[in-house]
């Protein structure tokens, strides 16, 4: 079979079929399912995220791209398809690997991320990757401005906490802090998120608290967007998107949300990332969009951080053949299934590394190195083609 790594799915074009109506589905079905696009054939419209491919399988492939679904996505999914013919029997569904699936035998997972990563991330990106000898030389004697770096897309309640706390704490003074919104909301509704994750009215699997001691300091959240690297595309119109800061973007390396400029992680020691998703029900259910993101496997290339996500987050990346930092910081909080105990112990290695000096800083940054030196290699040992390989005979073995 014929395969086009330039596109998705892997194969010739002319392999593939779309056999689905968009006007056959509905609204709701694309939204679980991640159909976010069109394909236009003969004049008309067909979903993107259902497909046929005859040389893999007579089954309909459900193809969810990048992101994960949850055992209760997988249930509606089918609950809306099988209106349109399309069952558990003669249908495979695609999508990124989550625990709670592993028992359906119509499931077959594909690690999207480090495939994405061997494929394009050095060539587009980052294509100051691999570091030179010469430049690791360098960053060993750079002695860095700012001692973390902290990156925020959507206002959740557990990065809103997060931010809360390195600025009550004073430590958004000593690193590089963004918060975008790209979605702006009220006040209100931000603060009655962070309520509702202190009181926790929720049920499972929504359920998840953070007893977080403080209230909502609306003085400072009424002054978001934080931007670093990144504009108002329209100024005075609320919209808060991804155009970049020609300050940051001189050499045009920005390429959407995977894109950070080489001087922010220059310039700082470690990382804070907060993940797509936080609450786990205590460690017992895996939500959509839990998968291991872009804002862990990037900085997986640069330097020592913490993860504020779900439980595993670290060992998953471990699984990929990456290396993390369990000999120089604490990573004992990704094993915690508690999401209230995992965000607090979270916090108090925030609080030990912030207490340390520059100096010392300085000192687990450069013994931090054969760390990062060793992830950068694996995406560039790692054959893409590998993944699809497996992906393949994944799709053909289910019978």
């Amino acid at each position: 079979m014929k395969i086009d790594l330039n596109n998705w799915p892997p194969v010739d074009k002319s392999l593939v079929k779309y056999p689905i109506l968009i006007s056959d589905i509905d609204e709701e079905l694309r939204d679980l399912i991640y159909d976010n696009h069109d394909i236009e054939i003969n004049g008309d419209r067909f979903s993107h995220s259902i497909y046929v491919i005859d040389e893999l399988s007579d089954k309909y492939i459900i193809d969810t791209m990048t992101e994960s679904i949850s055992l209760s996505n997988y249930k509606e999914i089918y609950s809306k398809l099988n209106k349109i013919g399309i069952t558990e029997d003669n249908s495979i569904l695609l999508t990124s690997e989550n625990q709670n699936l592993k028992s359906l035998k119509n499931v077959v997972f594909f690690t999207w991320l480090p495939w994405e990563m061997s494929l394009r991330w050095f060539s587009n990106i980052f294509p100051y990757l691999p570091y030179k000898k010469s430049y690791i030389e360098k960053i060993k004697k750079y002695r860095k401005p700012y001692k973390f770096l902290c990156l925020n897309g959507e206002a959740k309640d557990f990065r809103l906490m997060l931010l809360d706390y390195l600025h009550r704490k004073e430590y958004d003074k000593q690193g590089l802090v963004s918060f975008l919104m790209p979605d702006p909301k009220p006040l209100k509704v931000l603060e009655e998120h962070w309520d509702e994750c202190r009181d926790n009215p929720r049920t499972f699997p929504w359920d998840g608290t953070i007893k977080y001691p403080y209230k909502f300091d609306r003085g400072y959240f009424s002054k978001a967007p934080f931007l670093l690297d990144t504009i108002v595309d329209i100024p005075d119109s609320g919209l808060h998107n991804w155009k970049p800061n020609k300050k940051y973007w001189k050499d045009n390396q920005f390429y959407n949300n995977r894109s950070i400029p080489l001087k922010f992680v220059e310039d700082t020691y470690f990382g804070i990332h907060p993940e797509t998703a936080f609450f786990s029900s205590n460690g017992t259910y895996v939500h959509r969009q839990t998968a291991i993101s872009e804002k862990t496997c990037r900085f997986l290339l640069f330097q020592p951080f913490i993860v504020v996500g779900t439980p595993l987050t670290l060992k998953i990346a471990r699984s990929f053949g990456f290396k993390t930092y369990l000999d120089i910081l604490d990573e004992s909080y990704d094993l915690i299934k508690n999401d209230n105990d995992r965000f607090f112990k979270i916090l108090s290695i925030i609080d030990d590394l912030m207490s340390k000096s520059m100096n010392g800083l300085h000192e687990i940054f450069v013994e931090s190195l054969s760390i990062i030196v060793h992830n950068q290699n694996v995406v560039v040992d790692t054959n893409p083609l590998d993944f699809v390989n497996k992906l393949f005979t994944d799709i053909s073995s289910v019978k």
